[in-house]
């Protein structure tokens, strides 16, 4: 006689032996001793969990000589004739090979007619949602309202695949996948009625491996005991299924939380050795971080995870000083690297370059410790041991106290810095035992207001801490050691007024104060109101009452107000910056910022009585063209005086590279982000030198350091 396998040698012979699956076997039970039998069921759940054996089971509950009963007798001849699978009168169908509507036809026929000797004509109809449209809609009718003799069973591992108006003509059981801890249990009791000897750990991976399937168990069972001859050890069982124990996993922790590489490394070299599917490994892996996680986090883990107790407690031995946020960051590192190993052609190296990154994890600082440095910091005082051990001594004065100490005074050029002395810190011994560190009171700057907040680049006397509040103290430009200006930290603020009156030191009484080619107007007499000069033929006029002639020019830029030009005369350099400027204002005020912001790129090549040539990069050429007549008519209203029509020469050229010689070549935008540039680094010089931020960074970390003066700031640069 041929061998029968485990899985059909131990096929469930009752509903109490039906394992994993109580909530059904009950149901079962007492509809029957109810007499409350539907006349179709449909049984649900993944494969080999029972179904077709509960299918089974109550086929013979319900033709059984003494039923129907909840126990079959198995001596009758229906029992016995079911259970060999030649009863007259339960018929197994399966519905992958028997789809069509012609089977269903030929099923609905039959079922008109009694059964030939039990009492029920039994249906069972396994993997039913294989079955065609036309099959399922041919078989509504008679599903709805079947005769008294006819019971359908159906099972399926798809019931979504399944039309609504055949799970709505059925009672719906849905068996679940079964826990490992009780599949182990069984296959213990399996291999104990066999007379074999098997390790629980060897059992356990087993039943890991069968996923919650019980017929996958007991093959995999069949499998290894033809392997060990007698004896089950967990070594032997990973060996022939080609997986790794749980030893293995424990080890690769271990060596990951001890940050020990090349242990780590050893142990995926083994199991690669092994001929172990490593999409297999780091799947076990992922499942044994998430372990991991739940013991860390969890008092009580019975049913969370499915570790014996002897695991159980080499898993709480290696998360004794391990943060829960290592463990998090591992698992999404994982995670990430089985999707990646899947799509890779190296796989291995994948894994390997994962445990490298995976050693090197270190535990993120708690924010309540960041609170409690800063609250120090503010207050003065770092709480902490000192390295030798003993007190630490006083800390040295910073850089911004100057050269005389904490109470000195920075000098230079004939200028004084006055500082006040700071006052000693009072220290009082914390709570915790922890040293003191005497500390200067330094204090975090107030948030400043919308505007500009000028700082001065100087020397490191022009910054210091104000003894009175113990606040980064900005120091007014004029009060340094040699001159600096000022350090707009905002951009956005209201634009300077040029004023249109010529300056106090240019008179008509000394007209070699004024610059070359821009003519000075006559001091009004004392008494007489001052009259607006008239404009020359050949002159261009700025006045102040002309929108576009109070601009937001660089510093030291002032639009000229009269330009005398003759003919064939070009007009000078910084003259002609400053009327394309006005031009390029008077568009914005017009609300033509669009123009305008393609006519800043533009580069002044030169000036002359009614033209202008502009230097373009030849990627805008589309756009300036398309744009030029409307600058034309923006000029010709605001420089012509009604007298002159101005033109626009254009010209689509890469920029050489500027020199000092050429500065005036630049464009307005250019120009508007260099002053821009030198602004901020002198403002991040100022702050990255101040004492309060050294301290910060002697406390966290100098590579996680950047300022960033503005949430629009261009020319926000990596962290330093």
């Amino acid at each position: 006689m041929s061998y029968v396998v485990l899985a059909r040698r131990t096929r469930s012979r009752h509903f109490d032996e039906v394992v994993g699956q109580e909530h059904v076997a009950r149901t079962l039970c007492n509809a029957i001793e109810q007499d409350r039998v539907a006349h179709a069921f449909l049984f649900c759940g993944p494969r080999g969990v029972g179904k077709t054996s509960t299918a089974r089971i109550l086929a013979k509950a319900l033709n059984c000589a003494e039923g129907p009963t909840t126990r079959p007798c198995y001596s009758c001849a229906s029992c016995q004739e079911i259970s060999e699978g030649s009863s007259m009168d339960v018929f197994e169908i399966d519905g992958a090979s028997n789809r069509g509507v012609n089977e269903i036809r030929e099923l609905r026929e039959g079922v008109r007619y009694a059964p030939s000797r039990d009492r029920y004509k039994i249906y069972i109809i396994d993997e039913v949602h294989m079955l065609t449209t036309e099959a399922f809609n041919a078989l509504l009718k008679t599903l709805e309202e079947p005769p008294e003799h006819v019971k359908f069973i159906f099972a399926t591992t798809e019931p979504q695949k399944i039309p609504v108006t055949i799970l709505s003509r059925c009672q719906r059981f849905d068996f679940k996948r079964i826990p490992t801890r009780t599949i182990a249990e069984h296959l213990a009791n399996v291999t104990r009625n066999e007379g074999i000897e098997a390790e629980p750990g060897g059992l356990t991976l087993i039943a890991r491996q069968a996923d919650g399937c019980m017929r996958d168990a007991l093959s995999l069972t069949d499998q290894v005991i033809s392997f060990c001859d007698g004896s089950i050890s967990e070594q032997q069982v990973a060996q022939v299924l080609g997986v790794a124990g749980r030893d293995v996993l424990f080890r690769l922790t271990g060596a990951l939380l001890r940050r020990q590489v090349e242990e780590a490394l050893r142990v995926l070299d083994e199991v690669n050795s092994a001929g172990f599917d490593l999409m297999h490994f780091i799947s076990a892996f992922v499942e044994h971080l998430r372990d991991m996680t739940v013991i860390q986090v969890s008092e009580e883990v019975e049913g969370l995870v499915e570790l014996t107790a002897a695991e159980l407690e080499q898993a709480r031995h290696q998360l004794a000083h391990i943060d829960i946020s290592v463990l998090n960051r591992m698992f999404n590192i994982t995670i990430q690297a089985a999707e990646t190993m899947s799509r890779s052609a190296y796989p291995k190296l994948v894994f390997e370059m994962t445990l490298v990154k995976l050693a090197a994890i270190e535990p993120l600082m708690p924010i309540e410790m960041l609170l409690k440095r800063l609250e120090a910091m503010e207050s003065g005082v770092l709480l902490g041991p000192p390295p030798g051990g003993g007190s630490a001594p006083p800390t040295s004065p910073g850089p911004g106290s100057g050269a005389g100490g904490p109470g000195g005074a920075a000098s230079g050029g004939g200028s004084e810095q006055r500082t006040s002395p700071r006052p000693a810190a009072t220290t009082s011994p914390p709570t915790n035992g922890a040293t003191v560190i005497p500390m200067a009171p330094v204090g975090l700057p107030p948030r400043p207001e919308k505007g500009d907040i000028p700082l001065t680049a100087g020397s490191p006397g022009a910054r210091n801490n104000d003894a009175s509040n113990g606040h980064l103290r900005l120091v007014p430009p004029g009060t340094v050691d040699r001159p600096a200006e000022p350090i707009p930290l905002k951009r956005d603020a209201p634009p300077e007024p040029i004023s249109s009156s010529p300056e106090p030191s240019a008179t008509a009484s000394s007209p070699t104060a004024s610059p070359a080619g821009v003519a000075q107007d006559n001091p009004a007499q004392p008494g007489e109101p001052e009259a607006p000069p008239e404009a020359a033929p050949d002159e261009v006029r700025l006045d102040a009452d002309v929108p576009g002639a109070q601009h937001n020019a660089p510093e030291g830029h002032r639009a000229p107000q009269r330009v005398r030009l003759g003919a064939g005369e070009v007009m000078p350099e910084e003259d002609a910056r400053e009327v394309w400027r006005a031009v390029v204002e008077r568009l914005k005020a017009d609300g033509r910022r669009v123009q305008a912001s393609v006519y800043e790129q533009a580069r002044i090549l030169e000036v002359r009585e009614g033209s202008f040539r502009l230097g373009f990069d030849p990627g805008l050429d589309v756009i300036a063209q398309k744009h030029v007549a409307l600058v034309e008519e923006t000029a010709t209203a605001l420089l012509g005086g009604g007298q002159t029509s101005w033109q626009i020469q254009l010209s689509f050229e890469a920029a050489a590279a500027p020199d000092a010689a050429a500065g005036a070549r630049r464009s307005l935008a250019q120009e508007q982000d260099e002053l821009h540039r030198a602004r901020l680094e002198r403002a991040r010089e100022a702050i990255a030198s101040h004492d309060l931020v050294a301290q910060a960074i002697s406390i966290f970390s100098p590579d996680k350091f950047w300022v960033v003066l503005d949430e629009d700031d261009p020319f926000t640069e990596a962290p330093r």
